[in-house]
């Protein structure tokens, strides 16, 4: 049954585990050949990255007119930086799969949540890469970890932005009585997709994480999520043949890869040079409307396409830098698992004690914006 939520206070559901998986396989800097290194730090082959951000600091070394100031500070700070501050990643093996990563971290997040794979009635996940084309992993992780056939598993797509989506709806379906806990689950093996001659390839990581949810104590969990889609900006990501015009299931006719690109170069630079303007439109409107200004703010978990965008859009919003934190360093981006990695480390760190006012916010892939209050 739906109990009401006093305004600004939580609803009386909320984390109660959590649980990350980095594959053991570790990728460092020396991987890349020099002339990786030299592209990356060059402004010369704008045409050829496909790199919403890297897209976004050559726009800001040119002084193009439209680009956010913090973008343009930060990034200049990591220009001389060819992987842009990233030291390692981990990289899915060549044996495992996207799903075995997602069960390993499930396990986890239910160990740590005191619990067994038959207490979840519900499962949302998201897979940036799935074993395959269909079924999609929901059903492959449900058999795999155990999930009573009872439960209810779905796959709900924001690309990365979908932890935030993922919260909000196993919420709502836990407060309407039919479900009791929820695990949720994003994961990325994009390096199964990338094309490693491009210098965007130094960020990309692979993980997996895992949340479960349950009832909390009233006025502590999920309080409100925000979430805004800029569907003009979808050209300037793409996972297909490359350039080819072929739909991405006919590999007869393409003969290609799956890889990311962009088809709209415009968007792409777009998506970067804004990225700090779309944070303030999602998480501003947010933290008002339920009665909060940045001030209050005791700690801001934010996904990690650079090493830079987390304190970036500290300033963006007027929060402490010190009241953040990145792994992009040791994990590079892992896409829809950014967030909850974030996330993870915040809570081992001992930054979001008892009664503490969390805000979380990534883009995904750009297009998409998505921000969420908690209270611990």
């Amino acid at each position: 049954m739906h109990v009401s939520q006093r305004p600004g206070a939580g609803c009386g559901v909320g984390i109660i585990g959590i649980g990350v998986y980095l594959p053991s396989t570790v990728r460092e800097n020396d991987h890349w050949p020099d002339e990786i290194k030299q592209t990356s730090a060059s402004e010369s082959n704008v045409d050829l990255d496909d790199d919403v951000l890297a897209s976004a600091e050559r726009a800001a070394k040119r002084r193009e007119r439209g680009i956010d100031g913090e973008v343009i500070a930060h990034s200049a700070r990591w220009a001389s930086d060819p992987y842009r501050g990233a030291r390692q990643r981990h990289v899915i093996g060549p044996d495992e799969q996207p799903s075995d990563m997602e069960v390993a971290a499930a396990r986890l997040a239910l160990a740590d949540a005191g619990l067994d794979a038959g207490d979840i009635d519900l499962m949302v996940i998201f897979s940036q890469i799935n074993d395959f084309a269909g079924p999609l992993n929901h059903v492959i992780v449900a058999d795999k970890l155990g999930i009573a056939h009872r439960a209810t598993a779905f796959t709900l797509v924001s690309d990365c932005a979908s932890f935030v989506p993922h919260v909000n709806v196993a919420t709502r379906l836990i407060q309407s009585g039919d479900y009791r806990r929820a695990l949720v689950i994003q994961s990325s093996a994009l390096s199964r997709v990338t094309d490693y001659r491009m210098p965007s390839s130094l960020n990309v990581g692979d993980g997996a994480v895992a949340t479960v949810l349950a009832r909390v104590e009233p006025d502590h969990g999920f309080i409100a999520s925000r979430q805004q889609t800029r569907g003009d900006l979808s050209g300037g990501l793409r996972l297909g043949p490359g350039r080819s015009d072929a739909p991405w299931y006919r590999g007869d006719l393409h003969q290609q890869a799956l890889t990311v690109h962009t088809v709209d170069r415009r968007a792409l630079v777009t998506m970067g040079t804004q990225a700090m303007s779309f944070c303030r439109e999602v998480c501003e409107p947010l933290l008002e409307q339920h009665g909060y200004s940045p001030a209050d703010i005791d700690f801001f978990v934010v996904s990690q396409p650079t090493v830079w965008f987390a304190e970036a859009c500290c300033d963006a919003l007027g929060i402490a830098r010190d009241r953040t934190l990145t792994t992009f360093q040791t994990c590079g981006h892992l896409m829809p698992a950014s967030l909850p990695l974030n996330l993870h480390r915040a809570r081992a760190e001992g930054k979001t004690p008892p009664g503490s006012l969390t805000l979380l916010y990534s883009p995904g892939a750009g297009f998409i914006q998505a921000a969420m209050l908690y209270r611990w």
